[in-house]
């Protein structure tokens, strides 16, 4: 073979491995991109849950806090007071905001925290009329028994710690991020 057609050779290898080895570059290239997309996204759908988890603890922490003591105050005294009559309108001013930041949990998911957000929607609420409803009478239905007690969800301090767990394993695992 003579010289020239070495070189012809040579220069063709050449430029198949250039050519394999872009191809391989931007294989490579698009996988980091497709990496990097979904850790954004991931860290974006974490960032989320995280303020909507924060949002509906600060309002169930007000919440629970005023409940506690219109429930102080409706046992306490005999008839409804004006400052337990002031606790229980802030408290139910209050019920909109908290709905609506379980409700933001119940977009946000992942389902165990929604769900845990709920019944702690629900212990609040139930608290803050316990209070409410202290001073009035039980009313039964036509042809019903009077009833004895009303029945209470899970207690609220259960309710709110069963819901931090679930948040905070639900931001620390990154397969929930995307559930």
């Amino acid at each position: 073979m003579n010289i020239g057609g070495t070189a012809l050779i040579a220069a063709a290898a050449a430029v198949v491995a250039a050519a394999l080895g872009a191809w391989g570059a931007v294989r490579a290239a698009r996988h980091n991109s497709g990496t990097q997309r979904n850790s954004q996204h991931e860290h974006w759908r974490r960032q989320g849950r995280r303020e909507a988890y924060a949002a509906f603890i600060d309002v169930a922490t007000g919440y629970n806090s005023i409940a506690a003591q219109a429930v102080r105050l409706a046992w306490a005294n005999e008839q409804r007071t004006p400052e337990l009559q002031a606790l229980l309108e802030r408290g139910f001013e209050l019920d909109d905001s908290l709905v609506k930041a379980a409700s933001l949990i119940e977009i946000e998911g992942p389902q165990d925290v929604a769900e845990a957000s709920a019944r702690l929607t629900r212990s609040l609420q139930w608290r803050l009329h316990d209070a409410k409803r202290r001073h009035e009478p039980i009313q039964p239905l036509p042809g019903q028994p009077r009833p004895l007690a009303r029945r209470a969800p899970g207690p609220v301090t259960e309710e709110m710690n069963a819901f931090r767990t679930l948040a905070r394993r639900a931001l620390d695992d990154p397969r929930a991020a995307l559930g």
